[in-house]
Formats: structure tokens, sequence, C-alpha cells
């Protein structure tokens, strides 16, 4: 007998080795965050996995044995740090990035920043390095309501 798994709603962590972390609602998401945050050096790449009926998701239409199940994701937020610097980014659900900005300025070394650079070929830019605790608290804001607080400033890339 086959077994399915039912994913609505279903919150999804990759770590900094791609370890996928499942998880029922934002009550273990956030202990998983706290969980986290105890690390020197991580990631925690947040997702929603949402089956059909939700809005946004996607009709596979009458074929879903060969087209997947009938879901789709919507990211969140994308934290990144190392030792006491954080990089942050939230994604809506077009896939715009919004970069978070730092309150003060930071003292970084260039080998952190282009740990922090997510993939990219230049370091991240010295604006977008936030402490770490700041970047946990900003997270934990956006939780339950899954919006940036307004006081947050940002960087918007459509």
């Amino acid at each position: 007998m086959e077994t399915t798994r039912h994913f609505a709603a279903m919150w999804v962590v990759a770590d900094e080795t791609e370890c996928l972390t499942f998880l029922p609602d934002i009550v273990a998401v956030e202990a998983h965050l706290s969980e986290r945050e105890q690390a020197e050096v991580g990631q925690f790449t947040l997702w929603q996995q949402r089956s059909l009926g939700e809005e946004g998701a996607i009709d596979r239409g009458p074929f879903p044995i060969f087209l997947g199940p009938r879901q789709t994701h919507r990211m969140h937020l994308d934290l990144q740090w190392e030792g006491k610097i954080a990089a942050m980014t939230f994604l809506d659900a077009s896939g715009s990035e919004f970069r978070i900005l730092a309150e003060s300025p930071v003292a970084v070394t260039d080998e952190t920043r282009r740990n922090l650079s997510g993939g990219e070929h230049t370091p991240l830019g010295l604006e977008y390095c936030l402490f770490k605790p700041r970047a946990f608290e900003i997270a934990r804001q956006y939780l339950p309501v899954q919006n940036i607080a307004s006081e947050i400033r940002f960087t918007f890339f459509p």
C-alpha cells in the first residue's frame, strides 16, 4: 500500500548543509529558529509548501502523476550568519526580494562579507550586514504576521 503525505501549509527550513526540516506550524518554526540561533555559523531558509486548495497553489492539470503533486512553494526568508554578523532577505509571493538594511554601521571583515553574500561573486554590501541578535529579532517579528515590521528598512529588488 502506498502512503501519501499531505503537506498543506507545511513549513520547511533548509540549513547551511541543505538539510531540510519539516515543521507543522509557526510555533514549531519559532522553536527551531531559537535552536539554530545558538550556532556560530548557519543559514535558515524558510518556505511554506502549500497544497492545491490554498491560495496561490498551482494546478498541475489532469496528469499529476507525470507533473508531480498539486502543490507550490512560497518562499519567506533567508537568514545567514557568521559569528556576530548576519544577512537577511525576505521574499514575497511573486519572488521579489527585500534585503534588510543595517540600522547602524557594523565592523565586518571582507571574508565574512564574502561568506554572507549568498553565492554572489562580490562580498555582501556593508549596508546589509546586521548584528546577528537583531536579525533573529526581525525574523521573530515577521513569523506571526508574515509581514516585515514597518520600522524595518530594506532595499527592494523586483
